[in-house]
């Protein structure tokens, strides 16, 4: 199968599933390598997709990646940051947390945990490197058990986002 029709059967996919940006079935497929959804959030075509340039830190991370997640996440506040190591103090309701979080991935995991009751919050699936920038995709709750069952859905997190069924 080439590269172009993998991609066109993988877009196919994330239509049905509905976690395609608006008007992106319209398009072209694009032409990708290996792998296919780091490419796909890279170029903006996910729904929820977040690109974040590797230098970046947690807490400057933090506001973009709530926003994309929405639901209660929107409520977190940072108190303070600590650089070494990088610590935040967090306001999430009433209660205040210290979070060590050494990267932006370990902050989508730490986020993933606090928020797993709220169903209207997304999951961040950390898909790893690509293009000099880590990809994080924010999926719907309700969309996570069909993309676990996905052969082509092996984000980094896998054991946490399992954890959130």
């Amino acid at each position: 199968m080439s590269p172009r029709s993998t991609t066109s059967a993988l877009l196919a996919r994330l239509s049905k599933l509905g976690v395609l940006r608006e008007g992106v079935e319209a398009l072209n497929p694009p032409s990708v390598d290996q792998p296919q959804l780091p490419a796909l959030c890279e170029l903006g075509l996910l729904d929820g997709g977040v690109s974040v340039a590797l230098d970046v830190l947690p807490d400057e991370a933090l506001g973009a990646l709530c926003a994309a997640v929405g639901g209660r996440a929107t409520e977190l506040r940072v108190l303070d940051v600590r650089s070494k190591p990088v610590e935040l103090l967090v306001r999430f309701g009433a209660s205040e947390q210290r979070w060590k979080t050494a990267n932006v991935a370990a902050l989508a995991d730490r986020l993933n945990k606090l928020l797993a009751v709220d169903a209207s919050a997304r999951a961040i699936a950390v898909l790893g490197e690509w293009k000099e920038a880590l990809q994080l995709w924010c999926v719907p709750k309700a969309v996570l058990p069909d993309l676990l069952r996905e052969t082509f859905f092996v984000p980094k997190n896998l054991k946490v986002l399992r954890g959130l069924k």
